[in-house]
């Protein structure tokens, strides 16, 4: 099949929205900058070092933002402990209707995941799992000090005694509970730990419900076992490091399937279908090629995305339109100073590839997201769109 490729110059073919609303640019640029949530939820948040989110927008059917209501409500972790601290979330409404919840300060909230009815997400020592229902942020720990006969205290002591024997430990950590991910229907939660073999770093995969009954599903025992996503509500995807292979595991009968064999697994999309990744360079290497691919799980086919020549998909981070089956990256070429964003559809195979205007860039950092099949990006510290060169802020609430 002969892929087809569309290349778009923002400034030549976009449209300039401008007419009856305040532009971004004329709200304090340089006051604020945007972050794109992967669920198209866009905030305005401080431009410091450690920013804090200030206003957050949905975008409406005129391509025009609307700001939502935000309250904000703090709530204590690992309250009584040495390890207690607060952290303030803010949930963002339309019609009093909850849209979204969100940290206000990302970093004190790791590994942060929504499901429709609930976050969960960890403590900053990633020594518990927390769960809290949206309407009422009550936090719940559902990985404890003790899961399962396993005590942190007594790894912990474990390793002070391995230390006192000459081992070197500087560099060992318990990952209680890493890479989370909420099943389809937002009643389980897969989860990463190296708990059964502390303080070595080896991990495996293991399942919680929201009563903390927890389960271990993979152990490779010699190697790391790395959650991909779930495939359906009983399914998971994961990559083992011992091959560097692709594999899908039920968590009720924890049979296990091999997917595809050796290469690096980059992303896959929240539908269980579509998995992005790289060969290696030849059967005995650990270093990837340059080339990025796409498999198709259900129809168990793979082909490669015909990137332009020069350029690879640089930074791992990807933007998935699931209901579309597309996906939209930055590309870069070999030096760095050259910047491209791709969608890619895997339906037909086609690319599209937008280049920045002259003299304008785009910040890279911000990993593209989609809002009523619009690509949301930025460019120069202002919020952008794929079909129209300048979304505009419409206070509506």
């Amino acid at each position: 099949m002969i892929k087809k490729f569309h290349y778009l110059i923002i400034f030549t073919v976009l449209l300039v929205l401008v007419v009856g609303s305040l532009s971004v640019s004329a709200i304090g640029k340089g006051d604020y900058k945007f972050k794109i949530f992967s669920d198209g939820i866009v905030a305005k948040q401080s431009n410091e070092l450690q920013p804090s989110v200030e206003e957050g927008y949905t975008i409406d059917d005129t391509n025009q933002l609307k700001k939502m209501t935000k309250e904000t409500v703090k709530i204590t972790v690992n309250q009584g402990s040495d390890k207690e601290y607060s952290l303030d979330l803010v949930k963002f409404k339309e019609n009093n209707k909850i849209i979204a919840v969100k940290p206000q300060e990302g970093y004190r909230a790791y590994n942060f995941k929504e499901s429709k009815n609930h976050i969960a997400f960890t403590d900053r020592l990633l020594h518990g799992l927390w769960v809290a229902d949206k309407e009422t942020l009550t936090p719940i720990n559902l990985q404890p000090e003790t899961v399962n006969g396993i005590s942190q205290k007594e790894l912990f002591n474990k390793k002070k005694e391995l230390e006192k024997q000459g081992k070197d430990l500087d560099n060992a950590y318990l990952f209680w509970v890493e890479n989370v991910f909420w099943s389809p229907g937002g009643d389980k939660i897969a989860f990463n730990s190296n708990r059964h073999v502390y303080p070595r770093s080896d991990m495996a995969i293991w399942v919680t419900d929201l009563a903390g009954n927890t389960t271990k599903i993979v152990d490779n025992k010699e190697a790391s076992t790395i959650i991909l996503g779930w495939i359906n509500e009983t399914d998971l995807l994961y990559t083992d490091t011992s091959n560097h292979s692709l594999y899908k595991v039920n968590i009720n009968s924890k049979e296990k399937e091999q997917v595809y064999g050796r290469a690096v697994f980059t992303d896959y999309s929240s539908t269980g279908r579509y998995v992005l990744y790289r060969e290696f360079i030849d059967k005995d290497s650990i270093i990837a090629s340059d080339d990025l691919y796409s498999l198709d799980l259900k129809n168990n086919a793979s082909s490669k995305i015909d990137l332009p020549s020069g350029f690879d998909a640089f930074s791992g981070y990807y933007g998935w339109n699931d209901t579309k089956n597309k996906v939209a990256f930055y590309i870069s070429n070999k030096n760095k100073d050259n910047y491209k964003l791709v969608i890619y559809n895997f339906t037909t195979s086609e690319i599209e590839i937008i280049d920045a205007p002259e003299g304008k860039h785009f910040d890279i950092s911000v990993t593209p997201a989609w809002s009523k099949d619009k690509v949301l990006y930025i460019l120069d510290g202002q919020l952008k769109s794929i079909d129209t060169f300048n979304l505009v802020v419409s206070d509506r609430t």
